[in-house]
Order: structure tokens, then C-alpha cells, then sequence
């Protein structure tokens, strides 16, 4: 909707536009984060809030949101510096112009693939007194349609 509201700003006012969609932006210091209870807690379903955040909150360990059948969610990123830079580059370049460009990373990727490099990373601070490594905390995030899920 957004997109049509610009392309007829600009057949009633004559201004050029350049509509970059943007994937979820975040520099290399956010990449942790998104693997924080916090980070995802108001989406969480109501009934797990509790044991949740016994578990996983406060970097007792990393959080991989889950769709109701228990396959990790799958995302798209891109990095904060590539972001700009796009927005720089789109404004320089005049061929830009009422063109639509998606940003983002090469790939997406699943939260279960990359836990355990993160967790390796983090080791220090996840690291149990038996010496093993926690990254076990999931959640039902999202419902089988793609949609939050209610309380």
C-alpha cells in the first residue's frame, strides 16, 4: 500500500522516488541479541512466559523462536553498513530512479543452524558447571499460519 501511495505522489507531483525494501537491519554486535529471550518476549504465548523466562532470560542462554510444530523460524538479515550504504548509492545513482530494490543479506537463515556457532562464541558466559553448554530454550512464536499467536 505504502508503495502505490509514492508512485501516485509522484504522477501528481512529478518527484521521482527509489523504494528500497529493507530486511531486518542489524550491525554484528546485534547478531547475539536476536538470540535473547528478551528480544522476543512480548511475542512469546502467554501460557510460556513463565517457564520461558526461568530458563532463558538474562543470558542463562540463547532462545531460538520456533513455529508451533517446533521447526525453528527462518530469517533474512542485513547488515547495518549495507543498509546505508544502499540508501547512499540509490540517491547517487540517477538510473535508481522509481525503481523498487530488495536489501539484504545473501541468504536467510534458521535459527537452529547457527546456534551453536553463536553458542560457541558465547561460550564463556553459557558455559554450565558441568561444563557443557546450554542453547536448548524454544518457543512456539509464531502460528502455523505465520501469525503471532494469541494468549
Amino acid at each position: 500500500m505504502e508503495e502505490d501511495i509514492v508512485r501516485h505522489y509522484r504522477n501528481l507531483y512529478g518527484i521521482d522516488f527509489t523504494i528500497l525494501r529493507l530486511a531486518w537491519i542489524l550491525d554484528a554486535s546485534d547478531i547475539v541479541w536476536i538470540f535473547e529471550y528478551e528480544t522476543w518476549e512480548g511475542m512469546i504465548i502467554e501460557r510460556e512466559h513463565e517457564e520461558l523466562a526461568r530458563r532463558c532470560s538474562k543470558s542463562k542462554a540463547l532462545f531460538v523462536p520456533t513455529h508451533e510444530d517446533g521447526s525453528a523460524r527462518i530469517d533474512h538479515i542485513v547488515d547495518a553498513e549495507d543498509a546505508a550504504l544502499a540508501v547512499a548509492l540509490s540517491v547517487q545513482n540517477p538510473a535508481s530512479r522509481g525503481k523498487i530494490f530488495k536489501i539484504a543479506g545473501p541468504a536467510s537463515f534458521r535459527y537452529d543452524a547457527v546456534i551453536e556457532d553463536i553458542a560457541y562464541r558465547q561460550s564463556e558466559s553459557l558455559r554450565q558447571k558441568d561444563g557443557s553448554l546450554h542453547f536448548g530454550c524454544t518457543s512456539s512464536l509464531w502460528s502455523s499460519t505465520g501469525g503471532l499467536c494469541s494468549a
